[in-house]
């Protein structure tokens, strides 16, 4: 079964808000917003030509985090994330003996569990 980049990525939603708190924005994906609305996810630097498109196209775009890239963002910190379902529900936790916090989230997508839990993570002021 292969996945749309869509599938590979945080939501636009949390792409958003991870934007808003202050996460980098290098990343190897992007939500970019094109002229007539749609959202997208691309490869590459939105700041680049894409497809022989200028960049001033791009009305919005955010960084579209593959959970690797969540892990990297928190090196410090150990982000636990497993499979939980069959219909593809992951679970993702801290490390206790790292962080005494007992939270947990999750979610259809590894990468947007782990994007929830850094954002969860950047508002309780732990990161």
């Amino acid at each position: 079964m292969i996945l749309s980049l869509e599938k590979l990525v945080t939501t636009l939603d949390t792409s958003r808000k991870m934007k808003e708190l202050g996460f980098p924005q290098g990343t190897e994906f992007y939500w970019v917003k094109y002229p007539d609305g749609t959202w997208k996810v691309i490869q590459g630097n939105p700041f680049i030509e894409y497809k022989c498109k200028r960049v001033e196209q791009w009305k919005e775009w955010y960084a579209a985090y593959l959970s690797s890239e969540v892990g990297e963002i928190l090196p410090h910190l150990s982000i636990n994330s497993q499979k939980v379902s069959k219909d593809g529900l992951y679970l993702c936790t801290l490390d206790k003996s790292i962080v005494s916090v007992d939270h947990k989230e999750t979610a259809i997508t590894e990468s947007e569990a782990r994007g929830l839990m850094a954002i969860w993570l950047k508002e309780q002021g732990l990161i």
